[in-house]
């Protein structure tokens, strides 16, 4: 008991030291905090009245006849429930009005929403002594009220005493009580003192949190003040520098000046070597590639124009036996070089029109295992003339991804012929194909010349060949590979390469598993055509037997 005084008396001391000039500052504070409060308990309240209800109305019906006290306490809940949706239904009221409630007025309203919930509680208290013979809606009520609103000590210890001798003296009159009415009385005793307690330990934790609050907002008012004082001894300072160096600025102008014109002198000389040096790698891989372009384009207009001559030659002989085959030659010498020239200017104009983002495909929902499987075998007797072995295996059999069969089967035939071109006889092709998590992978894996690691990180850029002289021994223009990533990039997928000089190169390409939505699922047939006969010689055309 001793223990519990003191801590009192420390609580009151506590609270005694609020300065005088921000007592009736913290009092409007604690009005307008417990007004939000209120509404909160009111809301607990008519939720937990609305709960024991529900419980009246079925656990205790069938007891209404046999103790009045259930049927007053479905009565007091009814009562409770009305006059906190009242009183909440006229804060409302009072807010859409956008009425002010006077100082006054809200220490009235904390009074009411103390004093009447307490006495709620007691009412429910005394009628269920009827029921079980406890007083837990006392003891709970007179803790939710000390833990939930703010009160001054001299009001909290006027309600909770005034609630307790309302409750002990009701007590007193009710007969089925009065042979544990000390008991009773010893309890109310208790939690008046808790209760007491809790709400003197609730303002003080209040005020504590108010006062560190002062005492920052002082402090940096403080600090803000301090700043302001130490920018003008700054601001003041920096103008007598300022004014005392005048003259060493000056003199130290003409220098500043040399030594400026100096650094603009070596940077721009620095900007203009590599500025020249961009230059001259620029014009040297425009020259590399006008070359191989002006090599690739006379390679074929050569063949072509001595083909012609060879079948006019044919032609003016006039004891030729054999001029259809010989005819029949030259012209299949010219049809594969006019092909070169069309695979040549339409990889052109594709680059050029990819470059100016003019370039669109066309999706389509489709079976990539099926259609990679047509197109290889499409190749299979070209390649396997070549005396190389074509290889295809899935792990998957069947998909159905969205892309443009017609780009689909241009990359395939890209790689597949620059496989052809540098693979040695009795070589091995292989084009294997599985999923991986979101992905489709497509592999085309040869054991040919491999490429060494320095091109490996340049082999998809434009104009880039593993054999740059005018005398390598397979054809090409340096743009096919590019073509192929920019495709695989259309598609949204990714491109890489493995190669080891000597072992062979594989290329894997990842296309998304995705489909175009609200389109039918259809596997696309790679038909073995016309159109793809010549698509083939188009792509093959750069490889002579």
């Amino acid at each position: 008991m001793r223990r519990l005084t003191r801590l009192l008396t420390k609580i009151r001391q506590a609270l005694n030291v609020i300065p005088d000039k921000y007592i009736l500052e913290i009092q409007k504070e604690i009005l307008n905090t417990n007004v939000n409060r209120f509404k909160a308990l009111s809301m607990l309240l008519i939720v937990m009245n609305i709960l024991m209800l529900t419980i009246d109305l079925t656990v205790y019906y069938p007891r209404w006849s046999g103790n009045v006290a259930y049927v007053n306490l479905f009565y007091a809940h009814i009562s409770v429930l009305l006059e906190r949706g009242l009183y909440l239904f006229g804060i409302e009221w009072i807010k859409s009005k956008k009425c002010n409630l006077t100082f006054k007025a809200k220490k009235l309203l904390m009074l009411y929403n103390c004093i009447i919930p307490l006495l709620w509680c007691s009412y429910l208290s005394i009628n269920a002594l009827s029921i079980h013979g406890q007083i837990s809606a006392f003891i709970i009520g007179s803790f939710s009220i000390a833990s939930t609103i703010l009160m001054l000590p001299k009001q909290s210890l006027l309600i909770f005493s005034v609630n307790s001798f309302i409750f002990g003296f009701a007590l007193y009159f009710i007969p089925a009580v009065q042979i544990g009415y000390f008991s009773n009385v010893i309890n109310i005793l208790f939690v008046f003192t808790f209760a007491l307690l809790l709400s003197h330990i609730n303002i003080f934790m209040y005020y504590k949190n108010f006062t560190n609050k002062k005492t920052i907002q002082l402090q940096a008012k403080e600090l803000e003040s301090s700043k302001e004082r130490l920018d003008e001894m700054v601001k003041t300072r920096t103008e007598e520098l300022i004014r005392a160096n005048e003259n060493l600025i000056k003199e130290m102008g003409m220098r500043h000046e040399i030594e400026m014109q100096s650094i603009k002198t070596r940077l721009m000389y620095e900007e203009n070597t590599m500025l020249l040096k961009e230059i001259k790698e620029y014009e040297e891989l425009r020259n590399v590639f006008f070359a191989n372009l002006s090599h690739e384009l006379r390679t074929p207009l050569n063949v072509i124009f001595s083909a012609q001559q060879m079948m006019n030659f044919v032609i003016s002989k006039q004891t030729c036996y054999d001029c259809k085959n010989q005819i029949s030659k030259y012209n299949k010498i010219v049809k594969q070089n006019c092909h070169r020239l069309i695979r040549l200017i339409g990889n052109l104009i594709d680059i050029t029109k990819i470059d100016a983002m003019y370039f669109e495909i066309n999706k389509k929902n489709c079976d990539i295992v099926n259609l990679i499987d047509n197109i290889t075998q499409s190749v299979a007797e070209y390649i396997k003339d070549k005396n190389l072995e074509l290889c295809f295996d899935t792990e998957i059999e069947e998909k159905i991804i969205a892309c443009d069969p017609d780009m689909i089967e241009r990359i395939i035939l890209n790689l597949l012929s620059n496989a052809v071109k540098f693979t040695p006889m009795n070589g091995q092709i292989h084009v294997n194909m599985r999923q991986v998590q979101d992905h489709v992978v497509i592999s085309v894996k040869d054991t040919g010349i491999g490429i060494s690691k320095e091109l490996q990180m340049l082999v998809f850029e434009r104009f880039i060949q593993a054999d740059k002289s005018m005398t390598r021994n397979r054809e090409g223009s340096g743009i096919g590979l590019s073509l192929v990533k920019s495709l695989v990039d259309l598609h949204q997928g990714r491109i890489s390469l493995l190669s080891e000089p000597g072992k062979g190169s594989e290329f894997i390409i990842e296309l998304p598993d995705e489909l175009i939505p609200f389109e039918d699922e259809v596997a696309c047939a790679y038909e073995y055509n016309d159109e793809n006969i010549d698509r083939i010689h188009i792509e093959f055309s750069d490889i002579y037997s």
